[in-house]
């Protein structure tokens, strides 16, 4: 069975700030309870691309021990009385979950959890037939990318679910060490060719700059 990463980046319904917090803090509370639900953490996005979000954006990531497990725990009647509550306060900007299929494994207790850790976490759609272009685009901007010191590691991962068709759509993983370090590789590469060539194989469905919340 292969693990399953729930990624779901929520846009915070204005003036509902507290009571996003509160529901939130008793949904997480439940889902940690389930059977198979290995972890679950929360970031809070800071920036975002390519154009700054108007209302605070959190992202939430659960990890499953399967897919099985995922419908199973959506079909649990305690777990859907704390997260419909919790899902009025919200609107979702991306929602899916995948499996890993790149990079170290994920393990999503220590990731970007340092003091100063910084995650990037791109949700994006490739068009039909365009998967190659997109592969040789991203590994070539990654090379260039995680060569600069304090940046990594990155997982790719692929969905399969999400809301309504998942075909395409891909979500990307990467640690900076610090602001310092974010910032010096976004000045350094944001207009670089590689960069550049690399977003032009994909629509963008999230792109968040993050750090680590608690969630309680």
């Amino acid at each position: 069975m292969n693990k399953v990463h729930e990624f779901a980046v929520r846009i915070v319904k204005p003036g509902r700030d507290e009571v996003f917090n509160r529901r939130r803090a008793a949904f997480i509370a439940k889902l940690k309870t389930q059977k198979g639900v290995l972890a679950d953490r929360e970031f809070e996005s800071f920036f975002s691309l390519p154009t700054p979000d108007e209302q605070p954006v959190f992202i939430g990531m659960t990890t499953y021990d399967a897919l099985a497990t995922v419908n199973r725990v959506q079909m649990n009647p305690l777990v859907m009385m704390k997260f419909l509550p919790f899902f009025m306060t919200m609107q979702l900007k991306a929602y899916c979950f995948a499996e890993q299929t790149d990079g170290p494994e994920l393990d999503l207790g220590s990731l970007a959890k340092s003091p100063g850790n910084i995650l990037h976490i791109a949700v994006r759609r490739t068009a039909p037939g365009a998967q190659e272009a997109f592969a040789a685009a991203q590994a070539r901007f990654l090379d260039r990318l995680l060569a600069r010191d304090g940046v990594g590691p990155h997982h790719e991962l692929r969905a399969v679910k999400g809301m309504g068709s998942v075909e395409g759509i891909t979500v990307g993983l990467t640690t900076y060490e610090n602001d310092e370090v974010m910032a010096a590789a976004y000045e350094a590469l944001s207009e670089d060719e590689a960069f550049l060539a690399y977003t032009a194989t994909f629509e963008t469905l999230a792109s968040q700059f993050a750090r680590s919340v608690s969630n309680d």
